[in-house]
């Protein structure tokens, strides 16, 4: 297992009219899921120009704090959020630098950093 960051992004599509329902069923387990350990941020978004579009986004200090997350209870709330789209959901994993923030930004402005993402001396 990796030792990066991880940030994890589910989109879904709710059936028309019902955004609010789902972005409320997810609502509840928001603190809980915060307060685990190796969570570093859970945030649930609508799109202003789709409102029927639904992102729930979340960070991970690594991918075991993730893969123990997945098992819990609070991930069972995600997987009706889940159940209820009307397409099949959009779910990406990124793997974060160790660089991130400013810090990432700065070095690839310097040079330090290439467009494949690997570093250069």
């Amino acid at each position: 297992m990796s030792d990066e960051p991880l940030q994890v992004t589910i989109t879904i599509i709710a059936p028309k009219g019902r955004s609010e329902q789902v972005a409320s069923t997810l609502r509840p387990m928001l603190g809980s899921v915060r307060a685990r350990s190796g969570c570093l941020g859970c945030h649930i978004y609508r799109d202003v120009e789709t409102p029927e579009e639904v992102v729930l986004l979340q960070e991970w200090e690594n991918e075991k704090a993730f893969s123990e997350h997945v098992e819990s209870r609070e991930y069972r709330y995600i997987l009706e959020w889940i159940e209820m789209s009307s397409t099949r959901p959009k779910v990406t994993v990124y793997r974060r630098p160790s660089a991130s923030g400013l810090e990432y930004i700065k070095r690839l402005i310097a040079g330090k950093l290439t467009a494949d993402r690997t570093w250069t001396n």
